[in-house]
């Protein structure tokens, strides 16, 4: 048997078939009406005889390493079933059809056994025969069927089908799989429908069909444009499909002119151009897609390290419908009739039919829209394609403003509700009501009382009036978890004062420096806490040897004060503070009476405490528990678990304290305690996958919440609950609780619709502090926020139940794999790396036992072990990479370079030399200069921090002046290859030289674009970089094409930057430039033009930073570091360098 290598357009609809699993959705059928009496068995012998001639038709379709392949079967019949509906009423026949199509439809083909067609004829009421055909759509073109249907009617009439020997070669142009590398470039992924799936739902429809003469306005407008009718509708549809997300850029796929297979179709609808310009524009894209067709979609995917799953919407330009045609090309089957019966293998699908009544049918998956999201898209398609035809000339941003949006249910934007009385007035009341219950409950006989808790922190509080030491003082605690712990806390709040719970596990330095940095008065430790603050200047209480002292003071009933901070939040030694630090009493009481309300903990309830002093989960735990009468336990050890024999009622865990239960639970060394009532999740979102097994263990009887919270408290923030043994397998973060103010919405400031990614912006009514988050919401208005990594998930869709994360670790990329029960496949590395794109893949492969956390329930990165596998590089074998120096408080000065021979060069090229291999040193010290602030010149493409020493000998004496050096400088095998990531690693380099900034930055050329992501990702973490200086080349934007050729001219050595080496280095810096895609940069940034850049590169560097400011110099950029150009760059950095008002 011969094989025939399948065709692109045939390889790609078979990758589609596979991908969508379900025959319903797999198969097409073909319903023929004849419009005339023709015997059953003629119209089943004339097909079967059709069949017989294909050779295409008598082929099975293979999947072989090589791809996709037509392979000749052994002749078979197809299978035929008739039906005799003559005598059936003709009001049920409608019924019985519907029955027939479903019942087809569900049954699945195997691709290899030819012929891929089942048959019906049906013989109906008044003397027709009626034929309904099933077969896979991969197999059939509508171009193709309307051929084929053709000859079957000339073989009707007696004319014989043309036999043919072999399967016809088809190409659809050049299928170089680099220029669509290159095309990618320009292709964002910005409008993403979810939930995120692999699986496709049956897809819903809605469609209008247009009046023959308005179709004709559609053509002559369509000419009149000098585009094609599917380019212009595709591009309306782009405008409106682009109008639903927050950014003018996305990606879809659609078949380009000509071509009936799909293919990725970058859509920018930035810039302010009439629909004229830009339709003519994106023609001419849409012709080069077309020339460069011969290329599948399974075979360009890899290239562009895409999935299927991130293209979630199609538009499909399709011909006439066969009727009309057959009918136009042989008068005499007038009456013939077919109708092609397929549905998209897209979750969202815009088909455009042509003919002489053009139509447009939106077909969507209800998981993804809502059916009034899919009318009115269709509504919006249909009013934007009159405003095109009624003004050609009409701007992008007048076509978009007019479109109408969609609404959700506003968010509700309400103050906390009011506590009524003092958070403290309230534990007290409690603690009076509920005397005897207890209050606490520790290891051994541990424990106290609420009439012993009221009593202690009210002797206390007297003790601190007595000593001068209430209303209004700072008092630290640093204690380990006993029951004084809470008779500190609740005493500090009744005497007035604003208390500071520390770390007990913190080092000595790091408490002195946090006690300092607030200020306290007293420092209240305990026996195992007091040698941390011995010889310090701070006054000392320790609670537990000096308690007769304490309790002997005379009690206070009530001290009076005015309204004032209540804590403050510093953090641990390894998390930093929350992000909101400081918190009120009315803050604190509004919360914890919206916490307990939300969590049900009522007296008799029991919940641990799993989180270190300095964070808000610490709080909320405490000051819940004791405002409701619940029992605090103090486990052992810092494992949930471990409190479980005290059988607690509700749990509060990190998320990944929740992953490490789970990998327990998993693993059989646990089980949940049958007391438990509510488990609280604190996550930004929950991996559904992981929720699904968790909702296995949880039963019937155990609740689940999830939120996100600025204080890390749930009853603030964006909370969700789950009821016992629910069905939901895809939580949601939730809704947002009063106190907070949430808007989500487009470029335009609109409600974004269901189902579409946007970016939520969260803020406290109460205060000016804000926060930007990914998310989407479903049609109910809850918010799903968006940040585990893509690639976590496809990890473990790959390796089965696991649970994974991806990590850096000793500067490698790595996935540490937390296992079910077996062994983890030896090939774990190549089968992780199969399924991540190019940027991301991972260097080794580690099991752990339990993920390792901090205080706070965070990833403790320092705590995974070293690489057990390192990834081969794919280049020759190089030395292998030491281990990475670790981190100090200041780079260390490397020992000045020997001069250079004055012996003059030989006429013959000589090699480049190669720099010594040696651990990597991010940053250089090229000049100190006591009291001045730190100057850092990011590298260049080459990576050597060599090629400022003539600028830092000009500036010397103005800063002190480190530049950064590129790790694969010294170390050629471990090259950053992305912008990000090199960013990344110099910014912590930077932040361990100087924690507190502010940060000066300058970058040339490729240095520019790194300094550039250095100032996006230290102010987005809020770390001040008050000067940013750039000169070179500006980045290119998300989606954008603008400056295309001036990254050309760069990196081809035409443009009057210096060149770069052909050095693992350089061409690493050139990869990641190709592939970086930054979003504009907040803040202001200077930028320094040579004279021979021209105004295009000016106006992207103003889009890249829209509060930026140029300056140009008269000579060429390429001799800015040199003489007599660094002079004169040497004057703009220190005119620049005026101190703003924060400084």
């Amino acid at each position: 048997m011969r094989d025939s290598s399948a065709s692109a357009g045939l390889s790609t609809a078979v990758f589609l078939h596979k991908e969508a699993a379900d025959p319903a959705v797999q198969n097409a059928q073909l319903s023929v009406s004849f419009g005339e009496k023709i015997e059953a068995g003629k119209i089943r012998d004339t097909w079967n005889s059709l069949l017989a001639a294909k050779a295409l038709l008598r082929a099975g379709i293979y999947q072989t390493p090589e791809g996709c392949v037509l392979r000749e079967a052994a002749a078979r019949e197809m299978r035929w079933q008739h039906l005799d509906w003559t005598k059936d009423d003709r009001e049920g026949i409608p019924v019985q059809w519907g029955a027939l199509l479903a019942s087809e439809a569900e049954m699945s083909f195997a691709l290899e056994g030819a012929p891929l067609f089942r048959g019906v004829t049906i013989e109906l009421p008044g003397g027709g025969t009626h034929l309904l055909l099933t077969f896979p759509q991969c197999l059939l073109s509508e171009e193709e069927i309307y051929r084929l249907l053709s000859e079957y009617l000339a073989a009707i009439d007696g004319h014989a089908p043309a036999h043919e020997t072999e399967i016809p070669a088809t190409s659809s142009g050049d299928a170089s799989t680099d220029w669509w590398k290159e095309h990618a470039k320009a292709a964002p992924f910005t409008l993403a429908l979810h939930p995120a799936s692999d699986a496709l739902r049956t897809p819903a429809s809605v469609s209008h069909l247009y009046q023959r003469d308005d179709s004709r306005g559609l053509h002559n407008a369509a000419s009149k444009l000098g585009v094609s009718l599917g380019t212009l509708i595709q591009g309306v549809a782009a405008i409106v499909i682009g109008r639903l997300g927050s950014a003018p850029d996305f990606t879809w796929l659609s078949n380009p002119p000509g071509v009936s297979h799909l293919l990725p179709t970058p859509v920018s609808l930035k810039g302010s151009q009439t629909f004229s310009d830009w339709i003519t524009a994106f023609e001419l894209d849409e012709q080069d897609r077309a020339a460069h067709a011969g290329v599948s979609l399974p075979g360009i995917l890899p290239v562009l390290g895409r999935r299927l799953a991130e293209y979630p919407i199609a538009f499909r330009s399709l011909p006439a419908s066969v009727s009309d045609r057959i009918q136009a090309a042989q008068p005499r089957w007038m009456n013939f009739d077919a109708k092609i019966m397929g549905r998209p293998l897209t979750p969202v699908s815009i088909d455009l039919h042509d003919g002489s009544r053009i139509s447009l049918e939106v077909f969507y998956t209800a998981d993804r829209w809502t059916s009034e999201q899919a009318d009115r898209v269709l509504a919006r398609l249909l009013s934007a394609i009159a405003g095109v035809l009624a003004d050609p000339e009409i701007e992008l941003g007048a076509l978009t403003g007019a479109l109408d949006t969609d609404t959700l249910p506003a968010v509700t934007c309400v103050p906390l509700p009011s506590a009524g009385k003092s958070f403290e007035e309230r534990i007290c009341d409690t603690a009076a009501k509920l005397s005897t219950e207890l209050a606490v409950q520790g290891e051994g006989e541990a424990a106290l009382s609420y009439g012993d808790l009221l009593s202690h922190a009210r002797s206390l509080a007297s003790y601190l009036k007595q000593e001068n030491l209430a209303e209004g003082w700072v008092i630290a605690v640093c204690l380990v978890p006993t029951p004084w712990l809470p008779v500190a806390l609740l005493g500090i709040a009744l005497a007035g004062d604003t208390c500071v719970a520390l770390d007990p596990e913190a080092a000595r330095e790091w408490l002195a420096d946090k006690a300092a940095s607030c200020d306290a008065e007293l420092v209240i430790c305990d026996s195992r806490t007091a040698s941390f603050f011995e010889g310090g200047s701070r006054r000392v209480l320790v609670i537990d040897q000096h308690w007769e002292t304490i309790a002997a003071a005379p009690v206070f009933e009530k001290i009076s004060h005015e309204p004032k901070t209540a804590y403050l939040l510093l953090g641990t030694e390894s998390d930093p503070a929350p992000r909101v630090a400081s918190i009120q009493p009315d803050f604190v009481g509004s919360v914890l009476k919206e916490s307990i309300a939300r969590w049900r903990l009522r007296p008799g309830s029991s919940i641990p405490l799993n989180f270190s002093a300095g964070t808000g989960a610490f709080l909320e735990v405490l000051l819940s528990a004791l405002a409701s009468g619940a029992t605090i336990l103090l486990p052992p050890t810092a494992s949930v678990a471990s409190s479980f024999a005290w059988n607690p009622t509700h749990l509060r865990l990190s998320l990944f304290q929740w992953r490490n239960l789970l990998a327990e639970l998993r693993r059989g060394s646990v089980t949940l305690p049958e007391s438990l009532r509510a488990v609280a999740i604190e996550a930004d979102a929950v991996p559904a996958d992981l929720f699904a097994e968790w909702l296995t263990f949880a039963g019937e009887e155990i609740a689940t919440h999830i939120f996100w919270s600025p204080v890390s408290n749930a009853g603030l923030g964006i909370r969700s609950f789950v009821k016992g043994g629910s069905a939901a397998t895809l939580p949601a973060t939730g809704f947002p609780t009063p106190g907070l103010s949430v808007t989500f919405v487009d470029a335009l400031g609109r409600d974004l619709p269901p189902h579409i990614e946007g970016e939520a912006l969260i803020k406290l009514i109460d205060g000016d502090q804000e926060w930007k988050m990914p998310a989407w919401r479903d049609e109910h208005g809850a918010f799903y926020f968006l940040t585990e990594s893509c690639a976590e998930a496809k990890i473990r869709q790959t390796l089965g139940v696991l649970d994974t994360v991806v990590a850096e670790v000793d500067s490698r990329r790595g996935a540490w794999v937390l296992r079910k029960s077996d062994a983890l496949p030896a090939n774990a590395l190549e089968q992780i790396n199969g399924v991540l794109s190019s940027a991301r893949k991972i260097d080794f492969v580690q099991e752990v036992d339990l993920f390792p956390v901090t205080p706070v329930g965070e990833l403790k990165v320092a705590a995974l072990p070293t690489p057990a596998r390192i990834a081969k590089p794919k280049q020759q074998a190089k030395p292998e990479p030491a281990p990475a120096p670790k981190a100090s408080a200041a780079p260390r000065v490397p020992e000045a370079r020997p001069a250079e021979s004055s012996v003059a060069a030989e006429s013959a090229p000589q090699p480049a030399p190669q720099p010594v291999r040696r651990d990597w040193e991010p940053l250089v010290l090229l000049s100190r200069e006591p009291s001045t602030p730190n100057l850092i010149l990011v590298h260049d493409a080459g990576g050597d921090p060599a090629v400022y020493d003539s600028l830092a000998a000009t500036l010397r004496g103005d800063w002190t002046i480190y530049a950064t050096a590129a790790r694969g400088f010294h170390q050629p095998e471990s090259c950053h290859e992305a912008v990000e990531d090199e960013a990344a690693a110099l910014v912590r380099a930077l932040i361990d030289l100087d924690p507190v900034g502010p940060y000066h930055l300058f970058g040339y050329g490729y240095g520019a674009l790194l300094a550039y992501e250095m100032a996006r990702q230290l102010r987005e973490t809020n770390r001040p970089v008050h000067y940013l200086a750039l000169a070179g080349t500006p980045p290119e934007l998300q989606g954008g094409k603008v400056w295309l050729r001036s990254f050309t001219r760069l990196f081809s050595g035409q443009a009057a930057q210096r060149e770069i080496p052909a050095t693992p280095a350089g061409e690493a810096h050139l990869r990641a430039t190709r592939a970086y895609r930054p979003a504009p940069l907040d803040g202001p940034a200077g930028v320094i033009l040579g004279s021979d850049q021209g105004r295009d590169v000016e106006n992207a560097w103003l889009n890249a930073i829209p509060e930026g400011f140029v300056e140009r110099v008269t000579n060429p950029v390429a001799s800015l570091l040199d003489e007599p150009g660094v002079k004169r760059l040497a004057v703009i950095l220190r005119e620049w360098a005026v101190p703003s008002a924060e400084e």
